[in-house]
């Protein structure tokens, strides 16, 4: 099961070329160098309208949102129904894009002044935001999205790529304003892949069965992520895990980090509410997990 990332191209008729296509296949290519290139599908949507976005939020489910174009004193612009160009406040953007926090985890906006008229976004907002507060030049712009985009599919998190991406742009001559910016709670574990994974850990405080399968991710699922990569190290061990408790695997994605799979394996779970026959069959091979994460 890959990771999807959905690259919006918004260039409408009246503003200038961006050479968008330039930047996406940069990222693609950047992409294809990476070992970790089997876990991530790219898909790039140009000409892109509210109505196109509402769209592929639904059908893509895409874990990052990129859109790369033209913006504004705090607007986007996309295309209207003729690829005229269309403002969207940037605010009234963040809260449509807040009803796809169950898979989406960060948006970057790659476009000048996408974040001029932001602050600073309310802790219920869950996806980071990455954005540019002044112009930039495009060769800049796509720069720092190669540079991103590098450290990401290389085993950073969000954060980290974004100040990789921000040193390579300084070196670059880019200067010290940080006209991009990076908003949101930078802090949380975020794309369930390998570039946010942290390494297991032990002394995992206990939890309830119940909270397990009703709870968001948070760093009750992360706890329990890092405990089961410690019980469970081999792929066919964790599969065996698995058709004991009826789950397909046809839809998980199995890493060579143990880490990375059971990451991959509960947020499948969660979304289906199915931690409560798994919890079941691993709790009698493993009373430690018994003991430590379900309440009796």
């Amino acid at each position: 099961m890959s990771h999807t990332i959905l690259f919006i191209k918004i260039n409408p008729i009246g503003t200038s070329n961006l050479f968008l296509d330039s930047e996406i296949k940069i990222i693609e290519d950047v992409l294809q160098k990476s070992a970790y290139r089997d876990e991530y599908t790219i898909i790039s949507k140009g000409a892109v309208t509210i109505d196109d976005l509402h769209e592929y939020l639904e059908t893509y489910k895409p874990q990052v949102l990129h859109i790369s174009g033209h913006g504004g004193n705090g607007s986007l612009f996309f295309h209207d129904k003729e690829n005229y160009k269309k403002n969207v406040s940037v605010q009234q953007f963040c809260m449509f894009v807040k009803n796809y926090t169950e898979h989406l985890e960060c948006v970057f906006l790659n476009a000048c002044y996408s974040l001029a008229e932001i602050k600073d976004i309310s802790p219920s907002y869950a996806p980071i935001l990455i954005g540019m507060k002044e112009e930039v030049a495009n060769t800049t712009a796509i720069l720092f999205s190669k540079a991103f985009y590098t450290s990401f599919f290389s085993g950073k998190p969000v954060s980290k790529s974004f100040d990789s991406a921000m040193g390579v742009v300084g070196i670059d001559g880019f200067g010290d304003e940080r006209i991009p910016v990076i908003m949101g709670n930078t802090s949380t574990t975020h794309i369930k892949s390998n570039q946010s994974i942290e390494e297991p850990q032990n002394g995992s405080p206990k939890m309830s069965i119940k909270k397990i399968s009703r709870t968001t991710w948070s760093s009750d699922l992360t706890i329990l992520r890092n405990t089961l990569a410690n019980l469970y190290v081999d792929n066919e061990d964790i599969k065996r895990i698995l058709d004991e408790s009826a789950i397909d695997i046809s839809s998980i994605a199995f890493s060579n980090k143990p880490v990375n799979t059971w990451h991959g394996i509960l947020k499948y779970l969660y979304k289906r509410a199915e931690f409560d026959n798994f919890l079941e069959v691993i709790s009698v091979e493993n009373p430690e997990i018994q003991s430590k994460y379900i309440d009796n």
